[in-house]
């Protein structure tokens, strides 16, 4: 099964000219991983990075969370254990419906040619602080 963790920036808050505060939509980053200390790793530093977490478990809800037009970036594998490209799928099918999202590829250095121009790419073992100064540049 595919773990899957939906993380939504707490954006800063901004003062207007009147010394009040507004929140604009919080930008939501998809992880679509299989590796659970990819996961928990991944999950601890973008909480500390100022992003909250939900949790989802199946493809079909990644699939929908990334074509809801919600998601602004997609971090997923190429392949996962099971021989299944269904990260690639996830990504094509998310770029598909939403143009303008962002993907993020952490995958085996020998998928980084299969996804050329479809978005970056970190080659597992993936560092986190890497990972999380990829996801601060792509949202920023």
């Amino acid at each position: 099964m595919i773990g899957l963790l939906l993380c939504t920036a707490y954006p800063m808050l901004e003062s207007s000219c009147q010394n009040s505060q507004r929140r604009r939509m919080p930008p939501q980053v998809l992880i679509a991983h299989d590796e659970a200390d990819f996961l928990d790793k991944a999950r601890s530093a973008l909480k500390e990075a100022g992003y909250h977490d939900i949790a989802a478990f199946s493809d079909a809800t990644a699939a929908l969370f990334a074509i809801t037009g919600k998601v602004e970036l997609l971090i997923t594998r190429v392949a996962f254990p099971s021989g299944t490209q269904a990260g690639l799928a996830l990504a094509l099918m998310a770029r598909r419906s939403r143009p303008d999202i962002k993907i993020l590829f952490a995958a085996r250095p020998e998928f980084r040619d299969s996804v050329c121009g479809l978005g970056e790419f970190l080659s597992l073992p993936v560092r986190i602080g890497d990972l999380v100064a990829t996801v601060q540049r792509l949202m920023g």
